[in-house]
């Protein structure tokens, strides 16, 4: 079962927050000159990594509770919707973990953002074909199951590169490796913070991202 963000990015109006009439219907496209959008167009998406900045959703575990990475500190943990927020049902902004953040915190936020390690299982294809030592940039999963899968461990037995001088006609049976690897956030998820948020604090100044999650 897989975590979806509900939002509303909001600017002041006088006394008074407003949501901000933004179209959500696409991604926005990073070209060799930045970020670039004739319209202002938003759409977060299902970034676990994000949620856990944004409000220690999905931290560093996935389905079922599988081990994704070491955990980060969260900008702030869920402070509830604001009592300003208009809505008939919470549910409009999902069913648990409702919170706010302002563009002021979120990229003061963004200036210290930290190296993260993330845990994962790769196949043994890709394991061989990466480095082991940049950032892995390809695709992995938690965890998996299944008659012909084995997974070599790398994070019990701590000899990560190890695997790589194996004499595989007597490993032949390896098919996935677990491993880890570190992540720049800042890079990471700059499609948010340098492609979202920057453009809202400098077009509105101060605002207010008010979301929840459901599951």
């Amino acid at each position: 079962m897989g975590t979806d963000i509900h939002y509303n990015f909001q600017k002041k109006q006088g006394d008074e927050w407003v949501d901000l009439d933004l179209d959500t219907s696409s991604e926005l496209v990073e070209t060799e000159t930045g970020w670039q959008f004739k319209k202002i167009q938003f759409r977060i998406g299902r970034h676990y990594q994000l949620f856990a900045v944004l409000a220690d959703v999905r931290n560093g575990y996935g389905f079922a509770g599988c081990v994704t990475g070491i955990p980060v500190v969260p900008i702030s943990k869920p402070r509830g919707l604001p009592d300003d927020v208009c809505t008939d049902s919470p549910n409009h902004y999902g069913d648990h973990s409702h919170s706010w953040l302002l563009g002021s915190e979120m990229l003061e936020w963004l200036e210290n953002a930290p190296t993260v390690t993330k845990i994962g299982i790769l196949t043994l294809e890709d394991f061989l074909n990466w480095d082991g030592k940049s950032e892995y940039e390809g695709s992995w999963c938690g965890d998996i199951i299944g008659p012909d899968v084995h997974v070599y461990d790398t994070l019990e037995k701590d000899d990560a590169r190890i695997i790589r001088n194996f004499d595989f006609k007597q490993h032949s049976n390896i098919t996935h490796v677990r491993t880890s690897w570190q992540v720049d956030l800042k890079n990471e998820l700059s499609y948010f913070f340098d492609g979202m948020i920057k453009p809202l604090v400098d077009e509105y100044g101060e605002i207010r991202f008010v979301f929840g999650f459901d599951s």
